[in-house]
């Protein structure tokens, strides 16, 4: 499988242009990786490059945030669950994974047996918000034919 959309989305558009320092992505199917990709540097002043063991804030105060900029999601135990599809969401009734507040994004679809974690050194996160995640699940969906 190509995960070059991916690649190409996360280096060009949320490093690039967003001005995210560095993140980590990993993409699962069925107990299987499919994609694994560390990209940028592992600081702010990008003096060194990320690296696979490079540790990530996972920070959680964005839950009214989460639930507002997800159309069919709803938020209880801890998570966002998808509890309606009509909006044309491409994961199936009963998804459910976490957004924090410093980039993390964690995305676990059981009907597919996918899996997305997300993890990002982020400065200025309110402005990303909803800019990485949902394109990054989209094009999952599509380069697997989902």
């Amino acid at each position: 499988m190509n995960f070059r959309p991916v690649s190409d989305f996360i280096q060009e558009v949320l490093v690039e242009e967003k001005g995210v320092p560095g993140c980590d992505v990993q993409i699962c199917r069925s107990h299987e990786v499919l994609y694994q990709e560390t990209f940028g540097a592992r600081n702010y002043t990008k003096t060194e490059p990320a690296r696979r063991d490079d540790i990530y804030f996972l920070y959680s105060c964005t839950k009214p945030i989460t639930c507002a900029a997800g159309a069919g999601y709803g938020y209880g135990l801890g998570v966002r669950t998808l509890v309606d599809c009509s909006e044309g969401q491409r994961s199936s009734l009963g998804e459910f994974g976490w957004d924090g507040a410093a980039g993390s994004y964690v995305m676990i679809d059981p009907k597919h047996q996918l899996s997305i974690v997300f993890a990002m050194h982020v400065k200025n996160w309110p402005t990303l918000i909803g800019c990485g995640h949902a394109p990054i699940r989209d094009m999952s969906y599509d380069i697997l034919g989902l």
